[in-house]
């Protein structure tokens, strides 16, 4: 599926932020009635992932829209937040996390929270706004499928390890002048160079 199919299909699972928490999972549109500064909606692309000694899964893509600060998903290490997100099943049951292959991140979000991805180990594409100014510690922790990634120029914050184990990791693309410190943020093999069109 491309991403304009996606956009014109409903969503499978969706959760709301208000800037400061998640809701609870929706798996309806009827659901939602109130309006919120930022959406995650998850689609299935109608392909299937085959996973040794695991199994066959139907494959998933996120897309977050809105405007402002993605709510944390942790209120402390350790404690997940109120809702959770898409995190709400990490530990408990295969989370839907581990079944996205794609992470779109729309124009008008600001940042990524600390651990929003971690662990997506089947994630291999994630898109970041131009709008984005900061990533969290850990963000994409554990993307162990990641192999590059395009960093806008507004970013002026990347947490510690933010791509820690991310081994696949090998190209880090920076849209700005000034590159943030601490490059290459814990991904073990990757190098940081400037973004050229």
């Amino acid at each position: 599926s491309k991403d304009g199919e996606l956009g014109t299909r409903k969503w499978d699972m969706a959760w709301t932020s208000d800037g400061t928490t998640w809701s609870e999972k929706y798996l309806s549109e009827e659901e939602i009635t109130e309006e919120y500064s930022i959406i995650a909606k998850v689609y299935k692309t109608g392909n299937m992932i085959s996973v040794p000694d695991e199994g066959t899964f139907e494959e998933y893509y996120m897309i977050i829209e809105g405007k402002g600060q993605m709510a944390p998903l942790f209120t402390e290490p350790g404690l997940l937040a109120s809702g959770v997100a898409w995190m709400k099943d990490f530990n408990t049951s295969y989370m839907d996390l581990y079944y996205i292959t794609k992470v779109t991140i729309g124009e008008g979000i600001t940042n990524v929270p600390r651990v929003a991805f971690a662990y997506g180990v089947r994630i291999n594409l994630i898109i970041l706004p131009s709008t984005l100014e900061d990533i969290g510690q850990e963000a994409f922790g554990a993307c162990v499928s990641l192999t590059d990634i395009i960093i806008p120029e507004r970013v002026t914050a990347i947490g510690k390890n933010a791509f820690t184990q991310c081994q696949k990791l090998t190209n880090i693309y920076y849209k700005g002048e000034n590159v943030p410190a601490g490059q290459p943020w814990g991904a073990p093999n990757a190098t940081v160079s400037k973004y050229s069109e």
